[in-house]
């Protein structure tokens, strides 16, 4: 079980929806949420969550809304965005506007995990590269709070190590292909 994510959904089922009526309430209970938390690697995987789902309720809600410029709700949303965003900031993370949908967290995801599969595939008799390659690139999953540039960037770096320490070239070759192909789509 997965407590952080846990905590952020139990955040979001209870606390979130009230944003629509005003943001202080619910940033308190963020807060003291995150006065519990001890690792900084917990305080920004609970956050993007929580962030992740006021973008899309905010996305949703703009798409039917029928006082757009004049919403209070969507000001509210904003509000928390925004209060959320210095909070990241606040743990050392640059927030910007070129950040992971959902929809192409969900696309690399499969990628990752058709990538993981070929690995096991190729993993017989160098178990230590391989439990290696599977970790770094499982942690992946856990960066979406990157820009795309960096998070491209940071996904170069593990698997150039990983060449340099042994990982087999045909899988090496296979991976860096894919990643060049998307790489244009990922630097918008």
């Amino acid at each position: 079980m997965d407590v952080v994510k846990e905590l952020a959904n139990e955040f979001i089922r209870r606390d979130l929806r009230s944003v629509k009526n005003g943001y202080q309430k619910p940033l308190e209970s963020l807060r003291y949420k995150l006065f519990e938390l001890n690792k900084e690697k917990d305080k920004i995987e609970y956050l993007e969550i929580i962030q992740n789902q006021l973008v899309t309720d905010l996305e949703n809600h703009r798409k039917e809304c029928k006082h757009e410029g004049n919403c209070q709700w969507s000001k509210n949303y904003e509000a928390a965005i925004y209060f959320i965003n210095q909070e990241l900031e606040g743990l050392g993370i640059i927030v910007s506007d070129d950040l992971f949908t959902e929809i192409e967290k969900n696309k690399y995801d499969t990628q990752i995990d058709e990538i993981l599969k070929e690995v096991e595939k190729l993993r017989k008799g160098q178990e230590i590269i391989y439990d290696d390659l599977i970790s770094e690139i499982r942690e992946l999953k856990q960066l979406y709070f990157l820009n795309k540039k960096n998070w491209r960037q940071l996904l170069m770096g593990k698997i150039t190590e990983l060449v340099i320490g042994g990982l087999n070239q045909e899988l090496a070759n296979k991976i860096i292909s894919s990643i060049i192909q998307e790489a244009p789509k990922l630097l918008k």
